[in-house]
């Protein structure tokens, strides 16, 4: 891992940071700028999945209500039904009374 310079044939040791580790010419930056990058990734990814959970809890929302709706609609002829049974015989016995 000796490298040699480009101008002279003289042999150089790699520039080593701290600790003896082989510093990376410029790498820095673009480690750094890969960091931001995930982590926007990552961000987005947890907001993609929010907004899908609020989506589903929205689907499930409108499901309970159709429900409901449907349920309503379908107990709007039997409560009718049943108010039209308790209300025949009150007219009777008010035309009964009339004369």
């Amino acid at each position: 891992a000796v490298r040699r310079d480009e101008p002279r044939g003289r042999l150089r040791p790699p520039s080593t940071g701290r600790f003896g580790i082989p510093r990376q010419p410029r790498g820095d930056a673009f480690a750094c700028r890969d960091l931001v990058a995930l982590s926007l990734l990552l961000a987005l990814l947890i907001l993609a999945l929010l907004v899908l959970a609020l989506l589903l809890l929205l689907l499930i929302l409108l499901l309970i209500l159709v429900l409901i709706l449907v349920l309503l609609l379908l107990l709007i002829p039997v409560l009718l039904s049943v108010l039209l049974l308790l209300l025949i015989p009150l007219l009777i016995f008010l035309l009964l009374l009339v004369p």
